[in-house]
């Protein structure tokens, strides 16, 4: 059996690396004191690596060696600006699920056409059919697109954990 390293022991939050880490002590292979951490962009688009043969992303550590815990199923890691590579502490935050969604709802889809965040529309019938969600939730859908607008600013408006 292996002997159980602790993460702690080898990895520290280091403001001046690109992924938020660096080594504290030589792990293995390619890794040495003093070299940035986990430096691969995973397939989720966040920076990520192995430690003591398990998978782990750099914000997920930065925020264990920070707050003491580990994300989980209902305490969810969010990006505050939206960009999975930028761990820096003041830019990461545990959430709820509902509000890592809720979060998710102030960024642009790559195929957004209307211009603002849960607003899209589909042609039918010769006419633009307008559907407004929010968090997960249809708020509207109908012709009227300003009516749509309207629903979305409302629902932001009423929603603590959203964030502009």
């Amino acid at each position: 059996m292996k002997n159980k390293k602790d993460i702690r022991d080898y990895l520290k939050i280091d403001k001046n690396s690109k992924t938020g880490l660096s080594w504290i002590q030589d792990a293995g292979m390619r890794a040495k004191a003093g070299d940035e951490a986990f430096t691969a962009i995973k397939s989720g688009g966040y920076y990520g690596g192995s430690f003591n043969y398990k998978n782990y992303n750099a914000h997920q550590i930065i925020m264990f060696l920070e707050h003491g815990k580990w994300s989980n199923n209902q305490l969810h890691i969010d990006h505050i600006d939206g960009n999975k590579l930028n761990n820096k502490v003041d830019n990461l935050r545990f959430v709820s699920a509902t509000g890592n969604q809720r979060n998710a709802n102030r960024k642009m889809n790559s195929n957004n056409t209307s211009g603002i965040p849960g607003l899209c529309s589909v042609f039918r019938s010769g006419k633009d059919i307008w559907r407004a969600k929010y968090a997960g939730k249809e708020l509207y859908t109908g012709l009227n697109k300003d009516l749509a607008i309207k629903k979305l600013e409302e629902a932001r408006a009423n929603d603590s954990q959203y964030i502009a």
